[in-house]
């Protein structure tokens, strides 16, 4: 079933339209959850959240875009949810993850208001814009989707290495862009 009919069940209230929602997205939405937790069942609580969420929303703010709307609110919902158990105490991906930009943004000392947040942020989706296609895939799979250099390795036919030394050298050519720019 196409996105917009999921909509247009989505908006009527219609009950497959979860159903029809979860067979086209939920196994990207899983992925993405799982990634980011480290377990299958915690992701599927996260998954089942995410659709009563959006069924909730449907009748008054159909998503334009279902399938953004559901990465965010997943992507979203996963790191509460691993906040909420500190996980990123004990490790997992999505620690490492975020400490690889953590080190280099020092986002909780030097982030400290919207504006700022903000600025960071278009910062950020700027110098996204300079790079080729190739490394603006792999830095959106590490740092959006929270996947393992193996699996970006996988997903864009190179060798795991080549993936680790790229994302290590866009982390410092983003932190050298940044200092430019004065946020670091």
């Amino acid at each position: 079933m196409e996105a917009t009919e999921i909509a247009a069940l989505l908006r009527a209230q219609n009950e497959n339209a979860l159903t029809e929602t979860a067979a086209r997205y939920g196994g990207m939405c899983l992925r993405l959850a799982q990634n980011i937790l480290g377990s299958r069942e915690d992701a599927e609580e996260v998954v089942n959240d995410v659709l009563m969420q959006l069924w909730q929303a449907a009748p008054n703010d159909a998503p334009q875009n279902l399938e953004a709307y559901l990465v965010t609110v997943t992507r979203r919902n996963a790191l509460k949810y691993l906040e909420k158990r500190q996980a990123f105490k004990r490790g997992g991906n999505a620690a490492a993850v975020t400490d690889e930009l953590d080190q280099l943004l020092c986002a909780k000392e030097n982030v400290e208001s919207e504006y700022d947040a903000r600025t960071l942020q278009n910062a950020v989706r700027q110098f996204l814009l300079t790079l080729p296609d190739e490394q603006q895939t792999m830095f959106i799979q590490r740092y959006w989707y929270f996947c393992t250099s193996r699996e970006i390795a996988k997903n864009l036919g190179l060798k795991e290495s080549k993936v680790r030394v790229t994302l290590m050298r866009l982390r410092e050519k983003l932190k050298t862009t940044l200092q430019k720019e004065g946020l670091l």
